[in-house]
């Protein structure tokens, strides 16, 4: 998941003595003989503090070490738009990362006042951009000049170009769902916005949690399409004359998990699930929205066995696996692990999501899912068994 949700993290910056320049980033504890630097930023990647790897010794009267105390370079806070709070800021060298985590670009409207967000620059002042959003198109009934869609609490601009939500409940949610479908231990973890996995595959999985594992890793973590996620939100949405969906990134209730492949396409509202359908068109991001009412209460759906309760970690792990299929057919011709699916029609593309999850239950000889009611069918219908039984390649 590149560029998906975010909890508090800590990025390292390479320093050089004196001038406090900066080339790029290091791995987590490696030393190349130069100082580290050490950010601690927030939820949004503003950096609110700033240390190096050196102690501070503390002396006492009789000249005795007596303890020690962090080296601080940078504290800061700010106004929501990224404006540092006169009195509650200091920096004590020249060091130009600063609110979402962009560099500043002091030398234009002085401290702090402008910061380069990539494709645009942010005036903090004005919580605004002097150049038009090349995306405009896409958000008529926001201002072009805006940043972060004017709620900077909850949207975060990393690039410049696309508005992404991030929350410590999303990145809870992915861990969970990744814990709960390989297990603990399981070697994946955030650092600032990006999922990774740094470890070998986690040992004591089953076949079918291996073959999954092998799904997930090379396709959604290694590919080039973004995946947000955005967990605990209840967002309203408007229809057509036909009750359809026609605005992106929505759901009308609390019970819903909702997968996106674009920001403006017509959804059908299946209930409990509401997707776009399945094509082959390319798209350069997922975007999956998990309700606070589905991660409270859970999801019902119809297996072999009869009616049962699903956390939200299954419901994203289904999502997920939509997400798989998109990457699937825009980045690798349709083909992954030995099966074409380009010999599948969109429906049955759509029910290998049920088909992955029905993997993962298998593997814990629980009963499978239906698909029953999914996927646009009504409450009584299903799909062909074959289309969502368990995958093996």
């Amino acid at each position: 998941l590149k560029k998906a949700v975010q909890g508090t993290s800590y990025t390292y910056r390479k320093a050089v003595h004196g001038n406090f320049s900066f080339s790029g980033q290091w791995a987590m504890g490696e030393k190349r003989g130069l100082d580290f630097l050490y950010e601690k930023d927030n939820h949004l990647g503003n950096v609110h503090v700033v240390v190096s790897d050196r102690k501070i010794p503390e002396i006492d009267s009789n000249g005795d070490i007596v303890g020690y105390h962090a080296d601080i370079l940078v504290s800061r806070d700010f106004y929501p738009f990224g404006q540092e709070m006169p009195g509650r800021s200091f920096n004590s060298g020249d060091y130009r990362y600063s609110f979402g985590g962009h560099e500043r670009i002091d030398e234009v409207s002085g401290s702090g006042n402008i910061v380069d967000m990539g494709d645009r620059w942010l005036d903090t002042r004005l919580g605004r951009t002097p150049k038009i959003d090349a995306k405009a198109k896409k958000y008529p009934d926001i201002s072009p000049y805006a940043y972060a869609a004017n709620n900077p609490i909850f949207f975060t601009d990393p690039d410049g170009k696309e508005v992404k939500a991030f929350s410590l409940a999303a990145q809870t949610l992915v861990l969970k769902t990744l814990n709960y479908a390989f297990g603990k231990d399981n070697g994946f973890s955030f650092v600032n916005n990006t999922l990774i996995h740094n470890a070998e595959p986690p040992k004591n999985m089953t076949p079918q949690q291996t073959l999954m594992f092998n799904y997930f890793q090379e396709t959604l973590v290694k590919s080039q399409t973004v995946t947000t996620v955005i967990a605990n939100q209840n967002i309203s949405v408007s229809r057509n004359s036909d009750g359809e969906m026609v605005t992106g990134g929505a759901v009308q209730d609390g019970n819903a998990t909702t997968f996106f492949y674009g920001a403006t396409k017509t959804y059908k509202d299946n209930g409990k699930f509401m997707a776009p359908t399945i094509t082959s068109s390319t798209q350069d991001k997922n975007e999956i929205l998990v309700t606070s009412g589905l991660i409270k209460n859970g999801i019902n759906l119809s297996t072999e066995g009869g009616s049962n309760v699903f956390g939200a970690e299954h419901a994203t792990l289904h999502e997920f696996a939509h997400g798989m299929m998109n990457v699937i057919m825009s980045e690798m011709n349709g083909e992954f692990n030995g099966v074409n699916f380009n010999d599948m029609t969109e429906s049955q593309r759509s029910d290998w999501a049920i088909g992955f999850t029905n993997t993962l239950l298998q593997s814990q000889n629980q009963s499978l899912e239906t698909g029953q009611g999914q996927h646009g069918r009504g409450s009584g219908n299903a799909p062909d068994k074959k289309d969502v039984a368990p995958i093996t390649k």
